[in-house]
């Protein structure tokens, strides 16, 4: 990546946006890729069957090479286990069993670290060039041969292409060997404009909260380990309100863990009204954080960084 000293305030601004969304992008494909696992792969029915194992990761690998999430880094690796997604989050990143990272970063006034970058060497590949040159300024001109995959995004293809089109070369490329184009990175300011002309994308930088808290509910009542079976469930724990089946702890602290009564092993920890107060939402109705999950719902069924605030 660039270096931030380098940056313009233009591109230190172009550079929030990029990060931000490939951030909270990242965090939805990747419940959306889970959610496609639970659908497609068989389980293991209490013993470990070879066969079955295998099927599962042919499978898993399958979705996850046609999935939107593999076009983000981090990313799986030839030998990966790819059904494991939680191995796909790094620092500060919330995996569906651990989903109060990012609030209790927040809640302590701890930056994000937004460590989460496109996969840039998706979907067009170079293989030569026709009559082209390097112009004084250093760009190349000209006509290019490319091998495209039209199982890419148009948005990733243009991409690549415009890429090309803006790197400066100090010596005439040599694309005989069919060279990835992951090395040429596009400004901050570029990558700014591809998201903003060809995705749906609608957010503010400032939002981590809203987003935060939004996908905390989603986990606790829809991911692969959630313990709630409603909203309504589970704002009666946040607000210690005695709740059929549900086991809470000590509630003094900002954040108080939770656990089914059948199932005492999986325990959550929940983010009292003091941590939404903090984050903003001191005075805020129910029906608000009803909409955070609700739209955050749609986010991960559309893999798409969507409003929050319809």
């Amino acid at each position: 990546m660039m270096d931030e000293k380098t940056l313009s305030e233009e591109e230190q601004k172009a550079k929030e946006y990029v990060d931000f969304y490939y951030f909270w992008l990242f965090h939805y494909c990747g419940r959306n890729y889970s959610r496609e696992l639970d659908k497609r792969i068989p389980h293991y029915n209490g013993t470990y069957d070879y066969s079955v194992a295998e099927q599962r990761q042919n499978i898993a690998q399958e979705i996850y090479w046609a999935h939107p999430l593999s076009r983000m880094y981090p990313q799986f690796l030839p030998g990966d286990d790819f059904t494991e997604v939680d191995e796909l989050y790094c620092e500060d990143c919330a995996p569906d069993d651990q989903p109060d990272v990012i609030l209790e970063n927040l809640y302590n006034g701890i930056p994000i670290k937004r460590n989460i970058e496109y996969n840039n060497s998706y979907g067009t590949e170079i293989i030569g060039t026709n009559g082209a040159f390097i112009s004084t300024d250093g760009h190349l001109r000209g006509t290019i041969i490319a091998k495209i995959d039209l199982r890419a995004p148009i948005s990733s293809i243009l991409f690549e292409l415009s890429k090309l089109k803006e790197e400066r070369f100090d010596s005439f490329p040599n694309f005989l060997d069919a060279p990835p184009l992951a090395g040429i990175k596009g400004s901050y300011t570029h990558q700014y404009n591809i998201i903003k002309q060809m995705t749906r994308a609608s957010f503010s930088v400032k939002d981590d909260a809203a987003r935060a808290i939004g996908l905390w509910f989603y986990d606790a009542i829809d991911g692969s380990f959630a313990i709630f079976k409603s909203f309504a469930e589970v704002w009666k724990v946040i607000c210690k309100e005695p709740t059929a089946d549900i086991l809470v702890g000590s509630a003094e602290d900002a954040f108080f863990t939770a656990a089914r009564k059948n199932n005492t092993n999986l325990t959550w920890a929940i983010p009292s009204r003091a941590v939404f107060a903090k984050l903003g939402y001191s005075a805020s109705d129910p029906s608000v954080f009803r909409r955070l999950y609700r739209n955050t719902q749609k986010c991960i069924e559309e893999c798409e960084v969507l409003s929050l605030k319809s």
